[in-house]
């Protein structure tokens, strides 16, 4: 993951591999603080590199999951405008079914649904879901018209 860029993100995540390894890693203390730089980070101009960064490191996941991770590690980012996620998750890289599969009734999420984490990845999965519907209902109606 590191050699995909699991750094390039959020340069914060590097400190993480300077920990000693213990029986209780010292988590809570650095995201409470990563928390607190990422909600005054305006929409960053960048989120698309980014979120495409995050979905080259989800590649390694297959492709089951490629998405559901590529849109958690997303989530750990300062919140991108809904069209930085719209392209990045239109890449190739996804494909139709992937994206229905995204639908909130598929989705479930084994946290509390407070965190902000999860609370921004439930938003990045209902705007791939909604995007993937607006697409097909586009594609239903030009037929339509030409028949």
């Amino acid at each position: 993951m590191i050699d995909r860029g699991l750094y390039d993100p959020r340069r914060e995540f590097e400190e993480f591999s300077h920990w000693e390894i213990s029986r209780k890693p010292p988590w809570a203390n650095p995201v409470v603080n990563l928390r607190k730089v990422l909600y005054q980070i305006e929409c960053s101009r960048n989120s698309d590199e980014k979120l495409l960064i995050a979905a080259n490191i989800a590649l390694l996941f297959g492709p089951r999951w490629t998405l559901p991770v590529a849109a958690s590690l997303g989530a750990l980012l300062p919140p991108p405008e809904n069209i930085a996620i719209i392209r990045a998750f239109r890449a190739k890289l996804f494909t139709d079914d992937d994206r229905e599969n995204s639908c909130p009734l598929k989705t479930k999420v084994r946290a509390y649904d407070t965190l902000p984490e999860v609370e921004q990845f439930n938003k990045i999965m209902r705007d791939i879901y909604k995007d993937f519907c607006v697409k097909k209902l586009r594609h239903h109606v030009v037929l339509s018209c030409i028949k």
